[in-house]
């Protein structure tokens, strides 16, 4: 089996796992949450951490949820895209959380720069 390296860490057989840990939307639109979770994803061994990164326009559609009663989302008091949208990851997060991931020695990947 080929071994690979990621960052400073050799990934393949014979070699410890390589954890990811998804902090996904979890962060409930609070910098210093989101900060809480990496420092936890740390703590409990995580070599790296991922959010997820979306705009709700681009993923929900609010004409297509709108007469759909099917799914976990049915149950929803709000809105489907009301709800994706307090869930964006806000892009100005990208740089201060890839330097805060860099600082507590976890990885990131580098955010887009446009």
């Amino acid at each position: 089996m080929k071994t690979i390296k990621i960052g400073e860490k050799l990934i393949g057989e014979g070699q410890p796992a390589f954890i990811i840990a998804e902090i996904g939307s979890n962060f409930d639109g609070s910098l210093e949450r989101a900060k809480m979770l990496m420092d936890l994803a740390k703590e409990c061994g995580a070599d790296a951490v991922k959010f997820q990164s979306f705009k709700a326009e681009k993923i929900v559609s609010e004409e297509g949820f709108q007469n759909m009663k099917v799914g976990f989302q049915a149950g929803w008091k709000d809105k489907v895209t009301d709800v994706y949208k307090k869930a964006e990851f806000p892009r100005e997060w990208h740089q201060i959380l890839f330097d805060y991931a860099k600082e507590i020695g976890v990885m990131t990947k580098k955010p887009l720069t446009s």
